[in-house]
């Protein structure tokens, strides 16, 4: 009893600190996978989903997505062949697309793993990218990802990869603490895949080309252009990653996109499949053996060798284009987006969009620039679409992606910029506008309407703007039409871009796509026929009047080099203005002076360009009928049947495996991750497992739940440490030792073997407050149990800790958005505010239950209140590429 009440008197001391080794490094170890189950985004409950099957496919939308649905699911079974045969791979089972429109977001990701793909249904509309059907396009592109890369796996999708892991501990130790601090956490993944970015991203562009639903046009052959001129291509190892600017990322498209033409233009499309074939290999572990089996150059032989036929194509095919330049003078400060330039109505300024020093193409801002002194005020206003003076000069009305609103969605509206009160209002709520611009009158702007893959031509009365507050246009007078007038109607994927007002206000002129490139069309402002004045198979973009109302000016990429030309209305003879290796786009003319946006090396600038004469076309030969080099795009999609679709139930993806192969303390510690969700992601599993020879174990789960606006998440955590401690007894003496001046006893020895299970619970739910803020609540249960076993074969159990705590937490993420702010952030700031109360019982001794004549746990509480806040301040330094973090922290506990 004496040797038992010793040990117990050692437990009561810091207790909670046998957990704290167990669980920084559970937490350290799962902090991949627990990252992305912990990301902050609405839940989206409004959504109303529908599901329907086709031969290949599971195709899931919600309300108000109905022709993109029909249209998904014949262009998924139209592509289904062709892309399998190129590849000779067909997927396990059927592959489900997910198609949301809450976001005016043109994107999609692809879990090549769970064979399923994440549609944003809305159209783009980029400046990076040529206008070409984006439903038949990205559908293509994201189910050549499944193929693609299912045909490079070298193993079963269930167990897309395995980890190595070592976990070891300083030596230094408290005496109550059974590990000291990790000194070392390691965890590497071995994928069961090894293709690079640039060659999943070229092949998914590359398609099957014979589909015609992505191709080298015009704006990829620019970018590709301006940096094998201007000496930025990406370097091969660089093109593997997207960790990059917005202009850098779609370099990687781009360079994968032309390395994998070159490919398959030298040793044929049948090399994309042996490359695949090669890929999956079990022993093959690096991209650069692959293609030297397959190609016989290893990564870095290829891209030189792709390179230098780049730049000696390039080089000779621009020529005559570089010894007749007609540019104009860059105006624009710096950045690599700078867009949408806009004469004032007296000609004194420019007004365009620029990001400047940031690296995100979302990341511009209103900029005006003096043309008398050649100076420039960048104004702190976010603005991405559309630019447009108002007739007396005061304000510019723009468009942008605004706050979430109450479910989350992040859509277009339109403001306007006040410069003589240096502030800004907006105008719509929640309606999805881009691209405005100011009637002659001032009274009115003409915007586009996104949605459900199509965007419309509306006109908007505006307020009076010089009121304090004008008066913003929401849902209801879009539906009752008294300030919202609808001038197309599309519902077949029609696009509608950058309408611009005749002089005399009577009609509005747009560029319009129905499947590839953009025509030239003038609508009656009051609404009416439509009325093509361009078209052609090449793209032509970007149309504003002349002053007088009698020349429209554009932008073309007729000769396969975007120009900016000028057309009269009445005889129709159209000539070019500008000549550029790079492109030209936007135009904006005021008097003799015209301005617009040019793509160069270094991005995109704005320039301007005074008295432009017409130029000799031969001067700006660049690809000799290029029109010729077009696929045709008839495809005839203008009213597909949506199949009986039913309401959706939870359908549950496989369950995926992660083998863990781990070191922990020394010891062989084998396990698991495994993860598993609906294929909406409404429920989520992840859990994992491990343990070694000595039966210790890491256990835990954690179950989110997305069908509230809050998420609702459970998490179970159990850890298992078996010891063996020998001890001497000082009560009986079995021998004496000799080795000193006088005999020492020595005494008998034991031992205990001692089993900690600890256990804790958390559950709670966590809510999103806008795109950078967000609130958790939680309670957390905690169980501590020690199970000691003695050598006469007695044992004692006892629960030396009870507790529970109930937390909340907000915390906001205000870092400046830049490539490394994860890493390094460089401004801003991160904010953690948290309040607990906690509740805990701590064994103190035995007591003897006088009723029934047995032991019983007794137990101190210790009942607190905890405050705690954390404020991390970042701030660029002016030298190297350093930065300065304050870190003030601290806490308050109230007893």
């Amino acid at each position: 009893m004496i040797k038992r009440s010793n040990y117990l008197k050692f437990l009561q001391t810091q207790h909670r600190l046998l957990l704290v080794p167990i669980l920084l490094v559970l937490v350290v170890g799962l902090s991949v996978i627990d990252g992305q189950a912990q990301q902050t985004y609405y839940n989206h409950p409004e959504l109303k989903w529908r599901t329907f099957e086709t031969d290949h496919f599971v195709i899931y939308y919600h309300d108000g997505e109905e022709f993109t649905a029909a249209l998904a699911a014949q262009v998924s079974e139209e592509v289904y062949g062709p892309v399998t045969s190129l590849y000779d791979y067909e997927p396990d089972g059927k592959v489900h697309l997910i198609f949301q429109d809450t976001d005016d977001i043109a994107n999609a990701a692809t879990y090549y793993n769970d064979n399923k793909i994440l549609f944003w249904a809305s159209a783009m509309d980029w400046e990076m990218r040529g206008t070409h059907h984006w439903l038949r396009n990205v559908i293509t592109h994201e189910f050549t990802h499944i193929i693609q890369l299912g045909a490079s796996r070298k193993w079963t999708r269930r167990v897309p990869a395995f980890y190595l892991q070592v976990l070891a501990y300083e030596e230094e130790r408290r005496p109550d603490v059974l590990y000291g601090y990790p000194n070392v956490l390691s965890s590497y993944a071995v994928p069961g895949l090894i293709i690079p970015a640039w060659f999943a991203e070229g092949t998914a562009q590359y398609q099957n080309p014979n589909l015609g639903h992505d191709y080298w046009d015009s704006q990829r052959d620019m970018h590709l252009r301006a940096r094998a001129l201007g000496g930025t291509l990406l370097t091969c190892s660089q093109m593997g990653v997207f960790d990059k600017t917005s202009i850098d990322a779609e370099a990687v498209y781009n360079q994968g996109f032309s390395m994998v033409r070159y490919i398959a233009k030298r040793w044929g499309d049948d090399a994309l499949r042996r490359i695949s074939v090669a890929a999956r290999k079990p022993f093959k572990w690096t991209f650069d053996g692959v293609l030297k089996d397959v190609i016989g150059l290893d990564g870095r032989e290829l891209f030189l060798e792709w390179k230098q036929y780049l730049e000696e194509d390039y080089g000779s095919r621009t020529e005559t284009i570089r010894n007749n330049l007609a540019e104009g003078r860059t105006i624009s400060e710096d950045g690599t987006v700078n867009l949408s330039p806009v004469f004032s109505p007296d000609g004194s300024k420019i007004a365009y969009f620029g990001n400047g020093s940031k690296p995100y193409w979302s990341q511009t801002n209103l900029k005006i620039y003096n043309i008398a002194d050649s100076t420039a005020e960048s104004i702190s206003v976010g603005a991405t679409s559309g630019l447009s003076w108002s007739p007396d000069g005061r304000f510019l009305v723009y468009a942008r992606r605004g706050m979430a609103d109450m479910h989350g969605s992040r859509v277009y509206d339109t403001y306007v910029w006040d410069t003589d009160r240096g502030k800004e209002y907006k105008l719509t709520n929640g309606l999805r506008t881009e691209n405005p611009a100011f009637s002659p009158d001032g009274t009115k702007i003409a915007c586009t309407v996104n949605r459900d893959g199509c965007r419309n031509l509306v006109v908007i009365d505006l307020p009076d703007l010089t009121d304090d507050k004008p008066n913003r246009l929401d849902q209801k007078d879009v539906t009752d039409n008294s300030r919202y007038h609808v001038l197309t109607a599309f519902h077949d994927g029609t696009q509608v871009f950058r309408p611009r007002w005749s002089p005399d206000g009577s009609r509005v002129i747009f560029s319009i796509t129905r499947n590839l490139g953009r025509d030239i069309c003038v609508i009656p402002s009051e609404g009416g026929v439509v009325d093509t004045l361009l078209d052609a198979k090449y793209e032509v973009r970007d149309p504003v009047y002349s002053g007088d109302g009698s020349t429209v000016y554009y932008a073309s990429d007729q000769t396969g080099i975007f120009n900016i030309y000028s057309i009269d209305i009445n005889s129709g003879e159209s000539v070019p203005l500008t000549n550029v290796t790079g492109s030209a786009f936007m135009p904006d003319v005021h008097g003799n002076s015209l301005t617009f946006c040019q793509y160069s090396a270094d991005g995109f600038v704005v320039s301007m360009l005074e008295d432009p004469d017409s130029l000799s076309p031969e001067h700006l030969e660049y690809i000799t009928d290029y029109e010729a080099t077009l696929p045709e795009a008839a495809y005839g999609d203008g009213n597909p049947s949506l199949p009986m679709s039913r309401t959706y139930k939870p359908a549950f993806m496989g369950l995926t495996w992660l083998p863990r192969i781990a070191f922990d303390y020394g010891k062989f510690k084998p396990g698991v991750y495994l993860y598993f969700s609906d294929f909406l992601d409404k429920f989520s599993f992840i859990g994992g497992y491990a343990m070694n020879a000595d039966q210790d174990h890491d256990l835990f789960a954690m179950i989110e739940f997305r069908g509230l606006p809050p998420t609702l998440f459970a998490e179970a955590y159990n850890i298992v440490r078996n010891r063996t401690y020998h001890f001497a007894d000082s009560t009986i003496i079995v021998g004496e030792s000799n080795t000193g001046p006088l005999p020492k006893p020595i005494y008998d020895q034991y031992r205990i073997r001692y089993r900690y299970n600890l256990t804790e619970l958390d559950f709670g739910l966590r809510y999103p407050l806008g795109t950078r803020m967000s609130l958790k609540l939680a309670g957390i249960y905690s169980r501590y149990i020690s199970h000691n076993k003695f050598d006469d074969g007695t044992a004692i159990s006892l629960t030396y800790l009870k507790g529970w705590a109930f937390q909340a937490t907000w915390h906001g993420d205000f870092r400046a958005r830049t490539l490394t702010s994860d890493i390094h952030p460089i401004g801003g700031r991160d904010i953690v505010l948290q309040v607990t109360r906690e509740n805990n019982q701590f064994f103190r001794e035995f007591e003897i239950d006088a009723d029934r004549f047995t032991l019983q746990e007794a137990y101190t509480p210790y009942n607190y209140n905890r405050f705690r806040g954390s404020w991390m301040e970042h701030k660029k330094l002016p030298f190297w590429e350093h930065a300065l973090r304050l870190h003030v922290w601290g806490g308050i506990i109230d007893r």
